[in-house]
């Protein structure tokens, strides 16, 4: 086998089991596999937040790792900032020393500072293969585009191309995940694979529509709220949130008022509610215990934030009218799923 990989490794305790040094643990048998020549290298998935992912990559055990980080959010992660996530604590040494490398000598545009932004180049120092996950449909059901996303970017770009430059060109994923129905769905994937060919050009017109991005985000949130609201908050698996995602929820949020992007922000906040087997009558670590992998844990409700995402489509979401549209303002209307969820 040339690559084993452990699947979704995401909770601290699932992080916990996977690094078992001991005899009959995980380690020993993939380790007496290589050493057999069984198989060729080791990696894993993951669902989890910064800090977690991090702990993975540290341990210099994986030469391979599967993620969720993409432009408009990093999925379970976001609201998590550079491996450390309790508001108004100051990062321990070892958590500091996990991530001053990146982010004290990154030269990159973007300098971004939440989700897995430090998981991925940690991953590249380390000389690991990056994949991806769903960077078209969890990194914003980019086949149907809101008509907000569709006209920032304009005529010269299409949502997809502009997700897939991102990740090869500003982030250094190696290999996208994409899914498809039919031949022609991939075309504007090769449109990012023809824009790519001209590294200078595309860069240019990149970050130009990234600049048009941030514009908007500034314009319809605020500077602050804009820069701060996804940093140092706490995870789902911190006690002082009782199970509630954060992060999560306020992402759903920006995305819903900056870019209109409803169908992404209620198919986000779904995955929520749908798993809601909270009890609050049994302890903290009783629900935690249940917990398996982030996107089907057991989060309570939050009614406040599911009447923000329940409004009037044709009203709401990005301020001047407009909510998600079936692509035809953008002229890309090719439905592109993902093959990772």
């Amino acid at each position: 086998i040339d690559l084993l990989s452990l699947w979704v490794v995401s909770s601290p305790s699932q992080v916990k089991w996977a690094l078992n040094d001991k005899d009959d643990g995980i380690l020993a048998v993939t380790r007496r596999w290589k050493d057999t020549g069984k198989i060729r290298h080791l990696g894993f998935s993951t669902h989890g937040y910064c800090e977690s992912i991090l702990d993975m990559i540290n341990s210099g055990l994986f030469e391979y790792i599967n993620l969720h980080h993409h432009y408009f959010g990093d999925y379970h992660a976001t609201g998590t900032m550079q491996g450390w996530d309790t508001p108004g604590k100051k990062p321990d040494a070892a958590t500091q020393d996990k991530t001053k490398s990146v982010n004290s000598g990154h030269q990159n545009v973007l300098q971004r500072q939440e989700g897995t932004w430090a998981c991925v180049q940690r991953a590249k120092e380390l000389d690991m293969g990056i994949l991806g996950i769903s960077p078209i449909d969890k990194g914003g059901r980019l086949y149907q585009p809101s008509s907000t996303v569709a006209r920032t970017l304009g005529p010269t770009m299409s949502p997809i191309a502009f997700a897939c430059l991102y990740a090869w060109q500003q982030a250094g994923i190696d290999t996208l995940t994409v899914g498809f129905a039919r031949p022609a769905d991939l075309d504007e994937l090769m449109e990012a694979v023809e824009l790519l060919r001209n590294e200078k050009e595309s860069k240019k017109a990149w970050l130009s529509a990234h600049g048009r991005f941030q514009e908007l985000a500034e314009r319809k949130l605020g500077k602050e709220w804009k820069e701060r609201s996804l940093l140092h908050l706490p995870t789902c698996f911190e006690p002082c949130t009782m199970g509630v995602s954060i992060g999560h929820t306020l992402w759903c949020y920006n995305l819903l008022m900056s870019f209109g992007m409803y169908k992404q922000a209620k198919a986000l906040y779904f995955n929520l509610e749908t798993s809601n087997t909270w009890n609050y009558k049994k302890s903290w670590e009783e629900n935690v215990s249940k917990m398996y992998v982030l996107h089907r844990s057991a989060l309570p409700t939050q009614p406040m934030v599911r009447q923000i995402l329940q409004f009037d489509c044709d009203g709401g979401g990005n301020g001047d009218g407009n909510s998600d549209s079936d692509s035809s303002s953008h002229g890309h209307g090719h439905c592109i799923e993902s093959g990772s969820s």
